[in-house]
């Protein structure tokens, strides 16, 4: 017999706030809900705490050693940004030199939400203060194309992104998207389209960076004078949840009471928010219904001079490959020049057996070793060259450039593209915030309220709807998001894709008549 969903009653802005939140996961989700519920006086007296394996400490800064040399010794602000930066998850799909910043969507709904944070990006959401001058953020414009005319999703996002007061043009002909894109551009980039010069990218990794910072400053503030244990603490515990606490209530419902550890420790707390992003299926039974997809992205090294050349193109997204090029950015390891070329498609699965509520199945997670496992072979080569292949269409004069990283990405994919920021039906004191499906990031000024909102029964109806548990979303599998913004083959699985480079390789090999040297198919992982 079934398990029946929880009767439970929309909670309110009135009822007591809960004393103790768990937040599993620091990514977009994670971090942007944190800071939502420090900015709201109702979770003054909630212990909130922020578990992640990638966190700052919650310690001041130390003060600098006293010296005349700045160069030798930064300022106490520059102290505290340094202890902040300690390290970023590299499989996220937050952590990035570029994202994407976009009001083009053929839903109306996400394209609103998508233009109210364009509006925070274009303030310098995120910035320290006004001495804080950095550009995160460039507005230099979208090309969306298609290789054909018909795609729905381009004509609907089209005319959603105009009736915003985006600066639209129509691409109706190769010649119109090779006249805004470059005279050198192939016709691989797209037959037709639209150009919306009212959107751009982010330097993702840096935006993080700043949110963390923020938050961990109005921590920092807040637990002075709660020392101890006392109530309203935030804790920042820098580990891993490796399963979550279960306990049954009175009326026979299960209730999650906080999460197990990798150090050993469990951790209790009244609400448990999971935002695990690409890992939430480790820890509970997401699958068909938020499951990791791997993404490939690749780069290519710039001179100064080169990156300056093409600081002012728009960025380019294909909707029927699925490939897109962002302008140059910096890497964010090594500072120099890099122009990204990847692809947002149905990506891969990698088949994972998990048990996290006491029931074997498997699931979609990502994973961490795949280069150790084949070689040093970093992501896939038919997702290489593909990229390679976009490159050569899009910009000639670099299409031979060897790739100078390359990596995998880990989406969170639901079958639509919905988040899924729902209290759990059938789990009390559960509540989900993931599935961001690759396209989560360009909302993270906005997305801790909306979070918050959901959390006090108050989140916009529409967006109830499409963030909901639908019950009717299990399909048995599904092979990918159904979006329609995806492009690529369907139910490609990692492991396949991996053992395919491998052979190809080692007839390459014997080809040659050579040992396995460092070509192409290796590299650096970036990040």
């Amino acid at each position: 017999m079934a398990t029946p969903p929880i009767e439970r009653p929309i909670p309110t802005t009135h009822e007591p706030a809960p004393k103790s939140i768990l937040i599993i996961g620091a990514g977009v989700f994670g971090l942007s809900t944190t800071h939502a519920l420090l900015s709201s006086p109702r979770y003054n007296h909630t212990t909130i705490t922020l578990l992640d394996p990638y966190l700052p400490s919650l310690d001041p800064p130390p003060p600098p050693p006293p010296t005349s040399d700045p160069l030798l010794f930064p300022q106490s602000q520059n102290s505290q940004a340094v202890s902040i930066a300690l390290s970023q998850n590299p499989h996220a799909a937050s952590i990035d030199s570029s994202r994407i910043i976009r009001a083009d969507y053929a839903n109306p709904a996400y394209a609103r939400l998508a233009s109210a944070a364009q509006a925070e990006w274009r303030q310098g959401f995120g910035r320290a203060d006004e001495k804080d001058a950095e550009e995160l953020y460039r507005e230099c414009g979208l090309v969306l194309t298609a290789d054909r005319a018909g795609s729905e999703y381009l004509e609907r996002s089209c005319v959603n992104a105009r009736d915003l007061g985006g600066k639209v043009e129509a691409l109706g002909a190769w010649e119109d998207v090779r006249r805004v894109f470059g005279a050198g551009v192939g016709r691989g980039v797209g037959e037709m389209g639209y150009v919306n010069w009212s959107s751009g990218w982010v330097d993702a990794g840096g935006a993080m960076k700043r949110v963390m910072a923020l938050v961990v400053a109005m921590a920092r503030e807040r637990n002075i004078g709660r020392m101890g244990e006392g109530e309203g603490r935030v804790v920042f515990k820098r580990a891993k949840a490796t399963n979550l606490l279960f306990d049954k209530c009175a009326d026979e419902q299960r209730s999650v009471k906080g999460a197990c550890l990798d150090t050993n420790e469990d951790i209790a707390a009244d609400l448990t928010i999971l935002a695990a992003g690409a890992c939430s299926g480790a820890l509970l039974d997401l699958s068909d219904r938020a499951e990791a997809r791997g993404q490939v992205l690749t780069y290519v090294s710039l001179s100064p001079v080169e990156a300056r050349s093409l600081n002012q193109m728009p960025v380019l997204l294909n909707l029927s490959s699925g490939l897109f090029i962002v302008p140059p950015a910096r890497d964010p390891a090594s500072g120099e020049w890099v122009l990204k070329v990847a692809r947002h498609a149905y990506g891969y699965k990698n088949p994972t057996p998990v048990s996290p509520e006491g029931k074997p199945f498997t699931t979609s997670l990502p994973s961490s070793s795949s280069s150790t496992l084949f070689s040093h072979i970093i992501i896939p080569p038919e997702g290489e060259q593909a990229c390679r292949t976009f490159l050569r269409h899009a910009i000639p004069w670099l299409g031979e450039r060897p790739f100078c990283a390359k990596r995998l990405c880990w989406y969170t994919d639901t079958p639509t593209g919905d988040f899924l920021v729902t209290y759990h039906p059938y789990l009390k004191n559960c509540f989900l915030a993931t599935g961001g499906s690759g396209h989560a990031f360009k909302f993270l000024p906005v997305i801790g309220e909306k979070v918050v909102m959901a959390l006090e029964g108050v989140l916009e109806g529409e967006l109830e709807a499409l963030w909901g548990w639908r019950e009717g979303d299990v399909r048995g599998g599904f092979e990918g998001c159904e979006d329609g913004s995806r492009g690529g083959g369907r139910g490609m699985v990692l492991r396949e894709e991996m053992e395919r480079g491998m052979v190809l390789r080692e007839e390459m090999e014997r080809g040659m008549g050579m040992g396995r040297g460092k070509g192409e198919g290796e590299g650096k992982s970036m990040l």
